[in-house]
């Protein structure tokens, strides 16, 4: 008899351990689709990824709120079939709900620096070799540092992220290593730019 109520106790604790699982994953999707969807964005900047996060920004809360429903459930049940020990059921329940909460500060910083890096101020940085040997180029803004090697008489244009804040420039021809800091730059638009000319001589911006 006794063996046969432990294995009702099993059989039941069963589908409510179901429940338990499915409020562990609702409750830590938002938050894991939210810094992976981030991190990516900051390394790429693909534009699919802002609504990405968007979408998980918007459907996080609901999936929290069902979780929440979940996890009711099941400490609810579990504590009244007395087949799950009861401080088990407390500290999972702790568990799923710091799980909950980390939701809130993630969201936040997740909205904050990718919106600063959405609304951030985009220039066109055109840099032409002009010199006759390679030149090695680099540029740093607050987006990060880009740096290649052009060949005499090539060209590329870089779009990047500069959000008010200073834009420098190294560039490097036959041994003369010329440094400096773009002054102004105009809107962000697709005629607005700024062009760096290497020459033997000098570097040029405008």
């Amino acid at each position: 008899m006794v063996l046969q109520l432990d294995y009702a106790g099993v059989v039941m604790a069963r589908p409510l351990r179901g429940l338990m699982w499915a409020a562990v994953m609702l409750a830590g999707l938002p938050l894991v689709v939210g810094v992976t969807t981030l991190l990516l964005y900051l390394a790429t900047d693909w534009d699919w990824l802002v609504g990405m996060g968007l979408l998980t920004l918007m459907g996080g809360p609901v999936l929290v709120l069902v979780s929440v429903g979940l996890l009711i459930a099941y400490a609810v049940h579990a504590w009244r079939k007395k087949c799950v020990a009861r401080k088990v059921i407390a500290w999972q329940t702790a568990g799923i709900v710091v799980l909950m909460l980390a939701n809130l500060p993630a969201a936040a910083i997740c909205a904050s620096v990718g919106g600063d890096r959405v609304t951030a101020t985009r220039i066109a940085v055109t840099v032409q070799n002009q010199a006759t040997g390679t030149a090695q180029v680099k540029l740093a803004g607050p987006g990060g540092a880009r740096q290649f090697a052009l060949q005499p008489g090539q060209n590329v244009t870089i779009p990047l992220r500069v959000n008010g804040k200073k834009l420098t420039y190294r560039t490097v021809v036959g041994g003369r290593t010329v440094e400096g800091e773009v002054q102004s730059w105009p809107s962000a638009g697709p005629t607005g730019g700024v062009t760096i000319t290497v020459t033997d001589g000098a570097t040029i911006v405008k």
